[in-house]
């Protein structure tokens, strides 16, 4: 075949591969609408071997695939995207925010710099930098990258807001009973390894108010000595759990039920004799991160009683459980709330450090992105309570209030 033959060639087969992979990105959205998502995946892996070259495709793929627990495959993606066309800016900014997740921060650096060098406007590319330093630790640049891209979300037309995707449902059913014993199995379990667990936060809210676990939670909070946080985890370990690492954080530690699809977040406590109170927090890995930094909350003093599950195995419980609900949730806490945040919100924050004031600031632009309007509105009103005179925090309530239910 002449090289004029096989150019014309190549130039036909161009917009057939285009038109072909059209189909396939058109028939997968469908089925991540209908939440079909493995048909999703396996539509778009079907489009890539039509159309390897395809950029979108790769993206798609990426996306899905990281939102779905499959990080290398996702960063293969990325990474064929950029080949493809290495100044993309979603792909750089989808393969830093990859490479940030999997600590890889060395990788993520250049690739997140170079999009804030192309984009200085866009608000997505000062979010991913600033999630990328508050991993490595440098807190207040990571505050103004966050607040950055609030400033300039809030420049964009208030119109934009009504292409905001509608919020999703949220889910109901976390207090099934299956859900409920492996708590229970769990704290007896724990116990029975010289363990001195009990249930803190969001479980114990549910067990002492309504008598149960609270239907739109996401996850068992257990509370315990943080000098037995080791003997804890191998405990666990011992029954079935995998610890999720968390390679950012000491406290707290989460572990995973790879067959209930449960999750337990187990906060390490400390007395502080000095007060007669007890603290926990978040507390970042590096070394060179200020204490004042990291995120702490004050509790009364843990003071245990031996109790037993319904089924009269052996547990710990805490004793006045009411007066930590208090602490955390102040005197309304009767009153169900579901967008309370504990990180943000919580009445016991030792102050509105550096670390929160990244959590708060960037879940109000997470949740205004994914439409989750009241919950955003909740972070802005609760950053309010820290921060009165905070200008940016006055705009965005301006701008989020006529949009909340």
């Amino acid at each position: 075949m002449s090289k004029k033959n096989r150019r014309k060639n190549t130039s036909d087969a161009q917009p057939k591969q285009a038109k072909a992979a059209g189909v396939y990105i058109n028939r997968a959205q469908g089925f991540f609408r209908d939440n079909e998502v493995q048909r999703g995946i396996n539509m778009l892996l079907q489009g890539v071997k039509v159309a390897p070259e395809n950029i979108t495709l790769h993206l798609m793929l990426g996306e899905q695939l990281g939102k779905h627990g499959r990080a290398e495959a996702s960063i293969k993606h990325y990474e064929k995207a950029l080949e493809i066309d290495p100044d993309n800016l979603m792909g750089q900014i989808n393969l830093g925010q990859a490479y940030s997740k999997q600590n890889r921060l060395d990788e993520a650096a250049p690739l997140l710099q170079k999009a804030l060098e192309a984009a200085p406007e866009t608000p997505g590319v000062h979010m991913s930098y600033g999630v990328m330093q508050q991993r490595q630790g440098e807190l207040p640049e990571s505050v103004e990258h966050f607040r950055q891209a609030l400033a300039l979300k809030l420049e964009q037309p208030a119109k934009d807001d009504e292409k905001l995707p509608a919020p999703k449902k949220q889910r109901d059913d976390f207090d099934k009973p299956e859900t409920e014993e492996l708590m229970w199995d769990t704290l007896n379990q724990l116990a029975m390894g010289n363990v001195h667990a009990f249930a803190c936060y969001g479980t114990l809210l549910g067990l002492v108010r309504d008598g149960g676990l609270i239907p739109f939670d996401k996850d068992i909070d257990l509370g315990l000595p943080h000098t037995e946080m080791e003997r804890a985890v191998r405990c666990l370990e011992n029954n079935g759990w995998v610890e999720d690492p968390n390679p950012f954080l000491t406290n707290p530690r989460a572990m995973m039920h790879p067959v209930k699809k449960v999750t337990v977040d187990l906060s390490g406590f400390v007395m502080d004799n000095d007060s007669d109170s007890s603290f926990t927090g978040f507390w970042l890995t590096s070394d060179d991160v200020p204490y004042e930094w990291n995120r702490n909350t004050y509790y009364p003093p843990i003071i245990l009683d031996k109790d037993i599950t319904p089924a009269g195995e052996p547990i710990w419980s805490l004793r006045h459980p009411e007066d930590w609900l208090v602490a955390i949730y102040g005197e309304g806490w009767k009153e169900p709330d579901p967008n309370f945040d504990t990180v943000i919100r919580a009445k016991n924050l030792c102050r509105f450090s550096l670390l929160t004031q990244c959590y708060a600031f960037s879940r109000i632009y997470n949740k205004w992105q994914e439409g989750q309007i009241n919950k955003a509105l909740a972070f802005v009103e609760g950053s309010l309570e820290h921060q009165p005179d905070d200008d940016l925090l006055h705009r965005l309530q301006e701008r989020l209030t006529p949009l909340a239910e």
